[in-house]
Parts: structure tokens; sequence; C-alpha cells
């Protein structure tokens, strides 16, 4: 029946209600209390590879596939045609933070090919899916049952920025240009780098305050391990964050002088000289 134990909709929802489960030599597959320190350790990859065990973590990686596929059209420009602040990152940090790095590798292939199909912004390219993939990868390395802190999360954004900016993506672009015949790309530039620091500062801090913001609401979700950590602002905190903005405003201003010096004047149209050969429309060459 519907309302039955074992069947219908209350079935259901025991699927959906946190498994509480702990490490010993039976048959206990992961534990869903623990806290890692770091990743390097075979429980912390138990622990990842059982979230596709849990009905409630792929209930949330499918909202997490949604939200990210809303938002990455919404940018707000900061430099027209030269920089925009995204908010794809803090939905994916949010989502690998829950589920995982391994999750994480399937909710990025996902998000990104529905994302390509629904609203396309340009030739599809498969191997640019590896790039969103390892984004959510290298969150949840950082993120995963870890205790936050604000030195993680923006270690975990630098990594990112690394990794997927400065790498796997000229990667891409370099395979796509010799795939399609186009001039080679060129790995690393001046724009690139000055993009990128301009814009880590300010994803930075962004990305400290929503996950110190909505971390307490998804303990009370059961969705974290355990209570997190008020984050609060120290001296050390607001050293890094004037800092941080000092080298962004720093990198955009460069930005905007590079472009400038390298931003080539139109030359300015001259009529062409009239010749027996290219005379005026209506009219005809003097002949002898």
């Amino acid at each position: 029946m519907l309302g039955s134990k074992h069947g219908g909709f209350d079935f259901f929802m025991q699927k959906l209600k946190p498994v509480e489960q702990q490490f010993n030599k039976n048959n206990r597959p992961y534990n869903t209390k623990a806290i890692f320190s770091h990743p390097f350790c075979p429980e912390f990859w138990r622990c990842a590879a059982g979230e596709f065990k849990n009905w409630r973590m792929l209930v949330f990686a499918a909202v997490i596939i949604a939200m990210r596929i809303a938002v990455k059209a919404v940018k707000i420009v900061i430099i027209p045609g030269a920089l925009n602040f995204g908010f794809d990152f803090i939905v994916n940090s949010a989502g690998s933070m829950i589920y995982g790095p391994l999750v994480g590798l399937l909710v990025g292939a996902v998000s990104d090919t529905i994302g390509a199909v629904l609203f396309p912004t340009g030739a599809y390219f498969f191997p640019f899916i590896f790039v969103e993939m390892l984004s959510s990868f290298i969150f949840g390395l950082f993120l995963y049952r870890a205790k936050l802190s604000s030195w993680r999360v923006i270690a975990s954004r630098f990594a990112v920025v690394v990794v997927c900016n400065f790498i796997v993506n000229p990667l891409v672009m370099t395979l796509y240009n010799a795939v399609t015949g186009a001039d080679p790309y060129k790995f690393i530039t001046i724009a690139r780098v000055i993009k990128n620091a301009a814009m880590f500062p300010l994803e930075s801090v962004v990305l400290v305050i929503w996950l110190g913001a909505i971390s307490m609401a998804l303990y009370k979700l059961h969705l974290l391990p355990e209570k997190p950590p008020i984050l609060k602002v120290s001296a050390a905190n607001i050293v890094a964050l004037v800092c941080a903005a000092a080298i962004s405003a720093l990198a955009i201003f460069g930005y905007v002088k590079w472009k400038k010096s390298n931003t080539k004047p139109k030359p300015e149209s001259t009529p062409a000289p009239i010749t027996e050969t290219a005379a005026p429309t209506g009219d005809v060459p003097n002949t002898p």
C-alpha cells in the first residue's frame, strides 16, 4: 500500500533519510560522520564512493545539476568584453562539498552536456567536459568531509584556477585549434594571467561568504557530517582581504592599460583616386 512501512511513498522517504553507519571490520561500507584532514587515505575514497548509494546525495546532485545549468548564463559584467563575474563556481563548490569528488565528476559531466544542448554558446567540443569535471573534483578534494575554514576555501579556488584555467583549458583549446585548423593557441598570455589574477581575490571572498552562510543550513538538513564552525573575521583575514582587493584593483587597472596599448586604431579610409580604369559610377572614361 502507499502508506505501508515497506512500500510506496514512505519507503521512498526512508531511502532519503541519512544512514548512520560506522567503520568496522564487518560489512559497513562507509562512515557518514567521518571528517578528514586530507584526501590521501582509503577511508576518504570509501566515503566518496559510498555517496553513489545514498539517495539523498543523488537527489541533491540532481538539484545542483539544474542550478549549474541555470546560473551559467547569469553573469555580472565588470569590464565590458573583458571581465565577467559568473556564479557557476559557487554552486559547484557547494555541491562538491556535500557529495564529494567522485559524484562531482558525474555532476560536472552531466551539467556540461545538458547545458551545451539546452543553451549552446558555440561549437560543441567534447574535451571541454573535462574542465567541468576537474573543477568539481578539485572542490571535492578540498571541501568534502573537511573542517571548513576560510583558508581551505581559498586554497580550493586557487587550485581550480591553476589546474583548470591555466593547464587543462589551454590544453583543450590547443587541441581544438589543431583539429579545426585554426591558428596555434597561445598557452599562456598576459591577458589570461591578468584576468585570473583580477578575479581570484573577488571569487575567493564571495566563496568564503557563500559557504559560510549556507553551511549551517546544510548541516540542519543532515547534508554535512558535523556542525560547521562559524567563520570569524580575524586580523589575518582582514589583511588578506585588503591585499586581495588591492591585487584585484591593480590587476584590473593593468589589464585595461594593456588592452588599450595593444588596440590598434583603425586606419581612416581615404577615397580612391579616380582613374580611367576606375571611374565613378555613371561616368564614362574619356576616350581619344
